[in-house]
């Protein structure tokens, strides 16, 4: 079984079993919880249901990025964390992997309507340029996984 959690409403997780899930997502959630607290409960009930050797996909937004930047200026107040901070909040998860997802999440409907006109390249080629010239990705992947028992330690 797998979850998604995308919701702060999701009251459904209290129903689910401990270490009962192989695979569970936080997708673009933790940057908009606006209480520490909430953001907590959500990261540990996603841990809970967790099974020993199961994957947390964590997509979160990042601290340096464009998205960051247009937030601070806009006034948001959304909480972005830079890549090691999330990893502590983590704790004890392992990293497994982690990976550069958007560059351009703030202007989503203007690269939809860049794919619709250009084709579905033009985001690859828009993202591959920003990583290029050294600009950080808006949203990073992590994937964490749940251990089995074994010791170990391993971050990236």
């Amino acid at each position: 079984m797998s979850v998604v959690i995308d919701s702060l409403e999701n009251t459904e997780l209290k129903k689910i079993p401990s270490e009962s899930v192989e695979a569970v997502a936080l997708m673009n959630i933790l940057f908009c919880v606006s209480s520490d607290a909430v953001r907590q409960r959500l990261m540990s009930e996603a841990k809970r249901i967790l099974k020993p050797g199961g994957a947390l996909i964590v997509v979160d937004m990042q601290r340096p990025s464009l998205f960051w930047l247009m937030s601070l200026l806009s006034g948001k107040g959304w909480k972005f964390r830079r890549h090691d901070e999330l990893i502590q909040l983590m704790r004890p998860l392992e990293v497994a992997g982690v990976g550069q997802s958007n560059y351009f999440y703030f202007v989503n409907p203007v690269m939809n309507w860049l794919n619709r006109m250009f084709g579905r390249n033009i985001c690859y080629s828009l993202n591959t340029f920003a990583r290029a010239i050294g600009i950080p990705a808006s949203t990073k992947t992590f994937v964490f996984k749940k251990s089995n028992g074994r010791n170990s330690d391993r971050t990236i």
